[in-house]
């Protein structure tokens, strides 16, 4: 698919990217070429970077609002897991 997405995909490409998926598991989902995908998801101009990285740190945002509230209640685990998820995501991205 070219530059050419729709709105229902923006929607979905924000919605899983903001439950942490990965850009091929993006792709797969949505049966995009993800070499296309991935450039999409780079170039600044494009809507599927607006909508790839919207959806991304409006979680990252909520993660790191919980960050003290999880300290306070003694739960470092659930916090290292979302780092994780997230380094995991950029890795791959850089890929």
């Amino acid at each position: 698919m070219p530059n050419n997405y729709s709105q229902e995909i923006l929607d979905k490409i924000k919605e899983y990217a903001g439950d942490l998926m990965s850009p091929s598991q993006i792709a797969i989902l949505l049966d995009l070429d993800e070499i296309q995908f991935r450039s999409d998801i780079n170039s600044k101009s494009s809507p599927v970077y607006k909508a790839y990285h919207k959806g991304k740190i409006i979680t990252i945002h909520k993660i790191r609002s919980q960050e003290v509230k999880l300290a306070k209640a003694s739960s470092p685990m659930a916090v290292e897991l979302s780092e994780r998820y997230i380094a995991d995501m950029e890795i791959e991205e850089n890929a």
